[in-house]
């Protein structure tokens, strides 16, 4: 395989040889530091390290482990997020889910064009309720208005090309007085910390008050010698479980309603399922295996819109377009 369809034009990268449109529609397919990129029949390589996401997040625990060689604090980490999110921890969980989804009906019937207003409040505050035991009833709330922003930030620095240095990498090595986007990395990483930070102990200091209701953030508290993680790392785990959460699954409801829009007869078809299965209550969780017609459209929605900016669903891919230097 030529090795020249794996690397961009001197000094820089492959970011500039791309159209707009398919800069929005490359493809992450591998993993470790260099990864492939999947536009059409081409093949791109970025050096995640390079962009200004990487800068972002280079004092946040993941990168901190990749840069410093630290497995076992990666694997602390990962026991933490592993035992929130286990299958019995999630069946957990479902009270809570049927508490806010009612609520989002409710919302909906009440004004249904504030639909993306709706989802939004709802993946937030499902995933606050999961991760903090807080409540929230507008979505208007500080603490949820603090974490959508972070959230939204993190697209805008992690889309290729949103920074010069993405496109010249060498200007990665000017001295930090000379590199606006490391000086906003740091505010970035600082004000997100803060917020992280103050939420884990605000369930700290429920927890002395015996009003902390279960939740991540007690979960992690009540077993913290087990997890050997400091308060900073654990807010991490959580705060970014918090984050994939919530922006994905608003995301994923908005697709679904434009899926419909385009296609109402398997509106109809899955609305009938429903009405056959559940009658005039609202579906369970019990009802899953009941509703397999309801399952594939959702399923299909999220093939055919992923959530993940430009993304596609994880995929086994060849040796040689994971290692291109070592061809199988």
């Amino acid at each position: 395989m030529s090795m020249d369809r794996f690397f961009g034009l001197p000094l820089v990268d492959r970011t500039m040889s791309l159209s707009p449109l398919k800069k929005s529609r490359m493809i992450c397919c591998g993993n470790g530091e260099t990864s492939t990129l999947r536009e059409s029949n081409q093949l791109w390589l970025q050096n995640f390290s390079r962009i200004t996401y990487g800068l972002y997040f280079f004092r946040i625990m993941v990168l901190t482990l990749l840069k410093e060689g630290n497995p076992d604090l990666w694997r602390r980490g990962r026991k933490l997020m592993h035992h929130l999110t286990m299958t019995q921890m999630a069946m957990s969980y479902q009270p809570m889910q049927i508490l806010e989804s009612t609520k989002l009906l409710h919302d909906l019937i009440l004004s249904p064009s504030d639909y993306e207003r709706h989802f939004e409040r709802y993946s937030g505050g499902l995933i606050f309720r999961i991760g903090y035991g807080k409540r929230v009833d507008t979505g208007n709330e500080p603490h949820i208005r603090q974490i959508m922003l972070v959230n939204h930030t993190v697209e805008r620095v992690a889309s290729p090309g949103a920074y010069l240095v993405d496109t010249l990498p060498f200007l990665n090595y000017l001295p930090k007085f000379l590199s606006p986007w490391k000086r906003e990395a740091d505010f970035l990483h600082d004000r997100e910390i803060k917020l992280f930070r103050s939420l884990l102990i605000d369930v700290k200091n429920e927890m002395e008050d015996n009003t902390a209701p279960q939740c991540f953030a007690r979960t992690f508290w009540e077993n913290q010698s087990e997890y050997g993680l400091s308060v900073d790392e654990a807010a991490y785990v959580i705060g970014t479980l918090f984050e994939a959460g919530s922006g994905t699954t608003g995301a994923a409801m908005m697709s679904f309603c434009l899926c419909m829009c385009l296609h109402p007869e398997w509106q109809r078809a899955g609305q009938e399922e429903v009405d056959r299965v559940c009658g005039e209550r609202i579906p369970e969780f019990d009802d899953l295996p009941k509703l397999p017609m309801c399952r594939a459209i959702i399923k299909e929605v999220a093939r055919w819109r992923p959530v993940t900016a430009g993304g596609e669903i994880s995929r086994e891919i060849p040796a040689d377009e994971r290692r291109p230097s070592s061809i199988d």
